[in-house]
């Protein structure tokens, strides 16, 4: 389908705004599909590592680059089980030489980027996957080495990795930590044995988790942070919230609980519908929002932010004066630089482009590109902030974009203004309502340019258009 004339567009995007319903989508799933939208709407070339290392250094010279946030990503794609509610492109851990292989292939990408970038200060590196921690303490160090020698940090950036409890040990936090690593995040994700089992994660247990947390802290990371999930099936309020308790007894200096929305694979593993897995959650979460804030408060932990459906943190109180506040990854407005299968790098307002499967070669077609506008950035900013909030504010879009965000997102705006769908002051504005199906389309509404590009218009629209364009 071609690209809907401006008529057709405004007409498109008038109707969405009136018929806000309940969407079959969760939030969560949503932005990574919008994002994957974005992506596959704007592909239009494969390129190569020489060629994106060419796009950096032009870019990096820009003061669209130059004003944001410096990031890197190093990503390690296997896991010893893949977890059913989880939708990362991992694979199961192969053999050793295969790891091996893996990790210089990461060390010759590395070396091959790291001259472009002489002279700039990241402010954030992240290790994720996959499960890093599964390395031993020197595969861990040959593996994130090139980048801590060949890279530069800003005095204040975050260096953040995700370990597993089950495959943790002293010796290979050890080896993060002299990398210069601050923070240390555990995928806990629950405590229940029954719910472990069922998600293929039984190998985990309170001992494990426990261990982990304290040599963390001991070792000196100056944030300490368990993830947990509400909502895995199985899972009742009684018994997330003593899982909760035991890993408050920790001590760790975070704990960042996310709600599970329904994922298509999660579903076909359990054999849930969407309906029913909307009634289980719908069940779960008004005792929780009660009671975890209040449980959290008895363990020395306060709230810092709690939004119902999304994501609750909870840091814990200063156990000395002048003990260092939690470190925190940057919002994603800036620009990635990415590392490793499938790992995803972002040149900001030029191009995203995710690395493929194959063996590194200066030469080689390694990545998918996708060519991004000024205005699909602010239109992911938009999305981003609803992951965190019902707001945005105007002093932080310009802060971001250097403009304000009412002329070029004017038409979205008055067609949400006349649809009651948001409340305007002074500073910004607030989403109306902002439940879960609410902030799947509203993410999807900033991203309409792209779905018209790809989509056709929804039913009975479609003569509509056709009608309202031909009278132009």
């Amino acid at each position: 389908m071609p690209p809907l004339e401006p008529a057709g567009l405004e007409l498109l995007k008038r109707w969405l705004a009136a018929s806000l319903v309940g969407s079959k989508f969760n939030y969560r799933h949503s932005l990574y599909a919008m994002e994957d939208l974005l992506h596959s709407s704007k592909r239009v070339w494969r390129m190569t590592a020489t060629q994106a290392r060419r796009l950096w250094e032009r870019s990096l010279k820009t003061d669209a680059v130059a004003g944001h946030p410096l990031l890197i990503y190093l990503h390690y794609p296997h896991c010893r089980f893949k977890c059913m509610f989880c939708n990362t492109p991992i694979s199961q851990l192969p053999d050793a030489k295969a790891v091996r292989l893996y990790l210089e292939d990461c060390r010759r990408e590395i070396e091959f980027f790291a001259p472009s970038f002489e002279g700039r200060s990241f402010d954030l590196w992240r290790v994720g996957g996959g499960t890093p921690s599964l390395l031993d303490a020197g595969e861990l160090k040959r593996w994130l080495a090139p980048a801590a020698e060949r890279f530069s940090f800003a005095r204040d950036s975050v260096r953040t990795i995700e370990f597993h409890p089950a495959s943790s040990t002293r010796q290979k936090l050890a080896a993060a930590r002299s990398l210069g690593f601050n923070r240390v995040s555990f995928g806990v994700q629950s405590l229940n044995a029954q719910v472990l089992r069922s998600v293929h994660r039984g190998f985990q247990d309170r001992a494990m988790v426990d261990r982990a947390l304290r040599w963390a802290r001991d070792l000196g990371f100056e944030t300490v942070n368990a993830d947990l999930i509400v909502g895995l099936v199985g899972e009742s309020a009684s018994s997330f919230l003593e899982g909760f308790r035991s890993v408050a007894a920790s001590r760790p200096t975070m704990i960042t609980v996310y709600c599970l929305d329904w994922l298509k694979p999660y579903g076909d593993a359990t054999g849930w519908s969407a309906e029913a897995y909307e009634r289980y959650r719908k069940g779960l979460l008004p005792e929780l929002l009660e009671e975890l804030p209040r449980q959290a408060e008895l363990a020395g932990y306060r709230a810092e932010m709690f939004w119902p459906e999304r994501i609750w943190t909870f840091v814990a109180l200063p156990a000395r004066p002048g003990q260092a506040k939690p470190r925190r990854e940057h919002d994603d407005d800036g620009s990635t630089l990415g590392f490793g299968w499938n790992s995803s790098s972002h040149v900001f307002g030029k191009a995203i482009f995710v690395r493929r499967r194959a063996p590194f070669s200066p030469g080689a077609q390694l990545f998918n590109v996708s060519n991004i506008t000024l205005k699909d950035e602010m239109a992911r900013w938009v999305s981003f902030q609803l992951q965190w909030a019902s707001r945005v504010d105007y002093a932080d879009f310009r802060r971001c974009f250097g403009l304000d965000i009412r002329p070029p997102f004017a038409l979205e705006l008055e067609a949400l203004r006349s649809a009651g769908r948001i409340r305007e002051d002074a500073a910004g504005f607030d989403f109306l309502p902002v439940g879960s199906a609410e902030r799947a389309f509203y993410a999807a509404f900033f991203f309409i340019d792209a779905v018209a590009k790809t989509s056709p218009p929804p039913k009975g629209l479609r003569d509509r258009i056709g009608a309202h364009s031909a009278s132009r």
